[in-house]
């Protein structure tokens, strides 16, 4: 089973000649967001931000909305999901995301230099983000 016999005439002997066509990589959810909505990368950081601050409530009702993009449905769920399996991967990634990997290098306890802590989103600027997307979109 699987090798091409002699006398069949249907279909082609699988060589160096004739090989699948590759199908390519899968586009991230940000490529596809980007090239349906015209979204800059910013703004898909900010939603990521503003997504991660609600409610499994608020979560839950714009995934569920017939209106809602599919890249943030796509986000709401896999926010939902790991929340009720008690994974952390899609947090890990958005933090990855959102402030990059930790570095790891050597410190100097003496430096005077004190790190910036990352800059979240106020409550009412995560609003004020979410409407001007819906108004725009």
């Amino acid at each position: 089973m699987g090798k091409f016999e002699e006398g069949n005439k249907k279909g082609k002997k699988f060589s160096s000649d004739n090989q699948p066509p590759n199908r390519g990589r899968k586009p991230k959810l940000y490529t596809i967001a980007k090239k349906a909505y015209n979204l800059s990368y910013s703004d898909f950081k900010d939603m990521r931000c503003y997504l991660m601050q609600l409610s499994r409530k608020e979560l839950e009702d714009i995934s569920k909305a017939v209106d809602t993009p599919i890249w943030i449905a796509i986000l709401c769920r896999s926010y939902l999901k790991g929340a009720s399996k008690g994974e952390t991967q899609t947090l890990e990634e958005t933090k990855m995301d959102l402030w990059g990997r930790e570095v790891t290098s050597i410190k100097d306890k003496n430096s005077p230099v004190a790190e910036e802590p990352p800059r979240t989103l106020t409550k009412e600027e995560a609003k004020e983000l979410w409407n001007s997307l819906n108004d725009e979109y």
